[in-house]
């Protein structure tokens, strides 16, 4: 002991009361597990108020902290204390997240000690909590707890980081050892390509090489290395995973190095690895149709033309410079002003005048343009509007017939106007497509594509708006329901995933006819839907949710029956929204436990 230590143990061992303070006001509570016999825990009361229980509340049951621990944290805290008790030198400190007594998540920092008796051998281990909760949603964690070893700081911040950025989402999720090559992917990773985490077991990095389409390894190593190198801070790639059918998914790839070892290389790397396919085959489409207008503008017959809002040309096909004399170059460094006929000149303003004030949205003239050699030729001129979404004109598209000759046989002059009119109504046609393309994808980013209801992104919106009108025109009620399709995996596995896609879109609809007008309902991820109920309180919500799990069970559906289980929850004051949904997913987690094809609320079940 230093002179300091043996001061402080002098003054502080004789006084209990200074002890408590130091333990349960100044920490967050301190603790001692026995590992003499039978290795159970004691947790002073400060460790139980900081997770919300009153003093008449705490457990008695020295093991009742373990099911409140974050599964994952506690299998590395055990590692960790049992590593500890081998090498005193390896640290017990880590961040912990356990599950308050409203169902949020709190995080503290557990550090510890070994306690050896004279021959080194271990009785117990000794420490103390630290609440980090406030610190963690501020994310200045590394200025206010550095351990004393910067590797394991380093390690530390980038999972807590990559955690409060994934966490809620449905993508799928990635972590690398550049170093040792270890990799762990989460279970939607898996799905994305038809497998589950098991059947790809082991997983290292060779695995999704092996997944990887060969032509996209390149550019995804060059991505890799330029992030290794300090030359990108992230790694975002668009490449192509093989399914377990053999077709080829589309994925996004993220990614960043958070930490690097001592000698400056690459170590440990996290990133999102999201399913795109819809969005390629999509751009395919666009691609098609974008195509088509080009070989249609360059190759047709007649001269086409982009022309700007000043009169420039902007894009000419080679037919139009055939008919006016000039090279491509040279037709682009003017005007369709410097090349009309004077006499024509005004007549064709004050058209294309009107289409820019949406007095006509086109129009069609004969005009005289002045041919490069000094004479003139005669064109039937068709204008037509792109504009942009606010309605203002984004350019002209302009097709130009030579008529020279035509004007000494009017009668020719009807084809000509016929191959016009269809070149025109081709473009029209082309243009509605592209506007419906793109209203598509503007319509995606609210609606799931399977099943035709709102998507996550709704029900998001639809939580924050009701949560703020439950708070302003208190009081009104506000139940959630979560819902899961029983055993739903297996009927993938048995009939296959096209039958299972068409069993989600049936229930899609099957919950659109139970909800009332006023509810809303999403799917939110695979099988799993939420109904938010406004002004329902948890008895009436219940009653509504348990008569569509009936209409569920009683339903005739392809293969075979199929039930659902739900868990709901009455928003209560001060939750946020996440703790709100948190609570309606505990109470789903229930029905699945208590056997499925049931429903669980905070207040009221099937069976009460």
């Amino acid at each position: 002991m230093t002179e300091e230590q043996k001061y402080f143990w002098a003054n502080f061992s004789d006084n209990p009361e200074l002890l408590c303070f130091l333990a349960d006001d100044c920490l967050s509570g301190i603790w001692f597990r026995d590992l003499t016999q039978t290795g159970a825990a004691r947790l002073s009361a400060g460790f139980w108020l900081t997770l919300g229980y009153q003093a008449d509340d705490i457990p008695i049951d020295s093991l009742a902290w373990r099911p409140l621990t974050q599964p994952d944290d506690l299998t590395l805290l055990d590692a960790d204390m049992a590593r500890h008790c081998h090498e005193p030198q390896f640290p017990i400190d880590r961040i912990v997240r356990y599950r308050h007594l409203d169902g949020s998540t709190v995080w503290m920092r557990c550090r510890g000690i070994a306690i050896r008796d004279s021959d080194g051998r271990v009785l117990g281990l000794a420490g103390a909590h630290i609440d980090l909760t406030d610190v963690k949603g501020k994310e200045t964690l590394y200025d206010t707890f550095v351990p004393e070893d910067p590797s394991i700081q380093e390690q530390v911040d980038a999972r807590f980081r990559y955690e409060a950025i994934l966490r809620g989402t449905n993508v799928g999720t990635w972590e690398w050892n550049v170093q040792s090559g270890e990799t762990r992917f989460n279970e939607r990773w898996a799905e994305i390509i038809g497998y589950t985490l098991e059947e790809l077991a082991p997983i290292t990095i060779e695995t999704w090489i092996r997944y990887a389409h060969p032509e996209d390894l390149a550019r995804s190593n060059a991505a890799l290395q330029a992030c290794f190198e300090g030359n990108a801070e992230f790694y975002e790639v668009e490449a192509r995973m093989r399914h377990r059918d053999g077709h080829w998914v589309w994925v996004l790839d993220r990614g960043k190095v958070f930490s690097w070892s001592s000698d400056g290389k690459p170590l440990m790397m996290y990133g999102t690895h999201q399913d795109i396919s819809d969005r390629k085959r999509r751009e395919e489409q666009l691609r098609q149709s974008e195509e088509a207008f080009r070989n249609n503008f360059h190759h047709a017959g007649i001269g086409m033309a982009l022309v700007g809002l000043q009169g420039e040309w902007l894009v000419v096909n080679r037919r139009l410079c055939e008919f006016l004399g000039y090279c491509e170059d040279e037709l682009l460094r003017l005007t369709f002003q410097d090349i009309t006929h004077p006499g024509d000149l005004d007549k064709d303003l004050a058209l294309l005048q009107e289409v820019i004030d949406r007095h006509r949205e086109h129009y069609q003239i004969e005009k005289r343009y002045l041919h490069k050699a000094g004479h003139v030729v005669h064109a039937l001129l068709s204008v037509s509007v792109v504009r942009n979404e606010d309605g203002s004109v984004r350019n002209f598209i302009s097709q130009v017939v030579d008529i020279t000759a035509q004007r000494k046989a009017q009668d020719h002059v009807v084809s000509l106007l016929t191959l016009a009119n269809k070149q025109n109504r081709e473009l029209q046609s082309l243009k509605q497509q592209l506007e419906v393309a793109n209203l598509a994808l503007r319509e995606e980013s609210l609606t799931d594509p399977l099943t035709g209801l709102p998507n996550r992104r709704v029900m998001d919106k639809a939580l924050d708006e009701a949560i703020s009108r439950v708070k302003r025109d208190a009081p009104r009620t506000l139940t959630l329901a979560m819902i899961d399709v029983d055993s739903f995996k297996s009927f993938n596995d048995i009939y296959g995933h096209p039958a299972g896609d068409d069993l989600l879109r049936l229930l899609g609809k099957v919950l659109i006819s139970a909800i009332r007008p006023y509810d809303c309902v999403a799917r939110i991820g695979g099988e799993e839907f939420a109904i938010l109920l406004a002004d329902t309180t948890i008895g009436e919500a219940f009653s509504i949710i348990e008569r569509l799990r009936s209409t569920v069970e009683q339903t005739s559906w392809p293969h075979r029956a199929i039930t659902i289980s739900a868990g709901l929850y009455s928003w209560r004051e001060g939750m946020s929204k996440e703790a709100f949904v948190e609570a309606a997913d505990q109470q789903l987690y229930a029905a699945k436990r208590g056997g499925r094809n049931c429903v669980i609320a905070n207040a009221v079940s099937r069976d009460q």
